[in-house]
This record gives C-alpha cells, sequence and structure tokens, in this order.
C-alpha cells in the first residue's frame, strides 16, 4: 500500500474507514520515509520500541489497527475486496481542502490526520472541531 497516495473518496465501510485511518497513521509516522523497522512483544501485545521514536509510533499505528479490525471483523462484507475505486463517493466539501492536512499525535504514539482548515489537533490527541478542544 501507498501511504502517501491521496485516498480516492469516502470509505465504503467501517473496514475501509479504519484502512485509510491506518494508512493516514502510517503516513504521519513515516515522516517521507519508506521503511522503519520497530520490535513488538508478541506476549504482551505492545510496542517494544522507546515512546516518542519514530519505530514506537509505527508499530502503534499498526497495533491499533489490529485492534480496531478485529473489533470490526465481521462486518467484513466481500463485495468490497478489489473494489474500484472510481466507483467511491467523492468527498463532500467539507472534507476536501487547500491547505495542507496535517498530523495529531494521540497520547498514545497514534497519529490521525486532519483538515487543519476545519479541525485542530487538541492537547490529548483527539482531533475536533475548530474551538471545540
Amino acid at each position: 500500500m501507498k501511504f502517501a497516495a491521496p485516498t480516492r473518496g469516502m470509505p465504503v465501510d467501517q473496514i475501509d474507514a479504519k484502512i485509510n485511518n491506518w494508512k493516514q497513521c502510517k503516513k504521519c509516522a513515516l515522516e517521507g520515509k519508506t521503511r522503519v523497522a520497530y520490535e513488538f512483544d508478541e506476549l504482551d501485545f505492545e510496542c517494544s520500541d522507546e515512546f516518542g521514536t519514530q519505530a514506537h509510533s509505527l508499530c502503534s499505528c499498526d497495533l491499533d489497527f489490529v485492534k480496531n479490525i478485529e473489533i470490526i471483523s465481521e462486518k467484513y462484507n466481500p463485495d468490497f475486496l478489489n473494489f474500484d475505486q472510481s466507483k467511491c463517493a467523492p468527498f463532500p466539501p467539507a472534507f476536501r481542502t487547500t491547505a495542507k492536512g496535517a498530523c495529531c499525535k494521540s497520547p498514545k504514539g497514534v497519529f490521525g490526520w486532519y483538515n487543519k482548515e476545519i479541525r485542530e489537533c487538541c492537547e490529548n490527541g483527539q482531533i475536533r472541531e475548530i474551538g471545540e478542544c
């Protein structure tokens, strides 16, 4: 998956939305690089690299994705496998931006991507409408 590639349109289901969140998180954590190795503790199911490092951030993106997908996996719809992206509904105007989006890092090290024209990154890592933090 090309994490820096633009998203084609609105997610078709919850799984697609989680994949998009994961893609955006990885794009933020990679900071322009293509690969960064990280350590993962399989027994404790946690990221082993020092918190705050790029490796820990990438691991946190993957771990968050796995946990979220596990929760909604029963909603899998095979009709969306290899879905033709040209059939995705376009983003509504409020989601489009002329400015670059921005990365918002949560206290757990997971990133979210947001439109700086209409949202802001709160100190707790949540993304809210401007003035709602």
